[in-house]
């Protein structure tokens, strides 16, 4: 099956929350009492979020921290696990699809980040802010862009 294809319509439509990462989850005495921001939510393939999902946790955390990066990626490697083999008790996912979805995404958000550093004048391109937009970050998006499609976009402006 080449990638992106997918030999089926989903079964059922889901609920995809877009941005789906510990940040977003509301927690009480262990619980899950809810999940905020739902700006990218869509209806579709659950790969979608999935995909969005692998993909932000891979990136960890984007400020500084006090603990030594070798100490990060082994909790981001234990919760990529955890989060995968949770999943995939519930339902099976498509892999191709991640990919594809997976690429989907992060051009998307390399798009928003390359037009906002050309000082592009276009509705809705990234604020100062946009967490994506971190060169730390956009490096990671540009190598996993590439590891999927073999595009390479550059590097980000002015870095």
């Amino acid at each position: 099956m080449a990638f992106g294809q997918s030999s089926r319509e989903p079964e059922e439509l889901s609920l995809c929350h877009g941005d789906f990462h510990p940040g977003n989850i509301l927690a009480e005495e262990g619980r899950v009492t809810g999940v905020i921001d739902w700006g990218n939510f869509a209806i579709g393939h659950a790969e979608y979020d999935v995909a969005v999902t692998r993909f932000l946790i891979s990136i960890g955390p984007i400020g500084d921290s006090p603990a030594p990066r070798e100490q990060i990626d082994a909790v981001i490697r234990q919760l990529t696990l955890g989060y995968n083999a949770t999943y995939e008790e519930l339902r099976s996912v498509n892999e191709s699809l991640i990919d594809y979805y997976t690429a989907l995404r992060v051009s998307h958000a390399i798009g928003k980040v390359l037009a906002g550093a050309v000082g592009a004048d276009i509705p809705g391109i990234a604020h100062e802010g946009y967490a994506w937009a971190i060169p730390v970050v956009y490096k990671l998006m540009r190598r996993r862009l590439f590891e999927i499609t073999g595009i390479d976009c550059g590097p980000l402006p002015g870095s």
